[in-house]
C-alpha cells in the first residue's frame, strides 16, 4: 500500500496571504467612525475583489497610500 499525497486546497495566493498574516508586525486596535453608505461600499468592494480581501486589508492599503503619497520624509517615524 502507498501513500498519496492529498492536493492541498490552498491556492499560491492564499498560501501566500496566510504567509503574510503569520509573520506581519503588531497590530495595534483602530476603531473609526464612518458614514454607513462609505462601510457599505468597502464591504462591498471588499467582496468584488475577492475570498482574501477584508475592511482591514482595504483600510491598511489606503493608509499606506496615502502616507506615500503626503508624509514628509524629513519627518522621522
Amino acid at each position: 500500500m502507498s501513500l498519496k499525497v492529498k492536493a492541498s486546497r490552498r491556492t499560491d495566493e492564499r498560501k501566500q496571504a496566510a504567509i503574510d498574516e503569520a509573520v506581519r508586525e503588531e497590530s495595534a486596535r483602530l476603531n473609526l467612525l464612518i458614514p454607513e453608505s462609505l462601510h457599505r461600499q468597502l464591504k462591498l468592494q471588499a467582496i468584488a475583489e475577492g475570498r482574501h480581501v477584508t475592511l482591514t486589508s482595504i483600510i491598511i492599503r489606503a493608509a499606506t497610500e496615502y502616507l506615500d503619497k503626503y508624509s514628509d520624509p524629513d519627518f522621522p517615524v
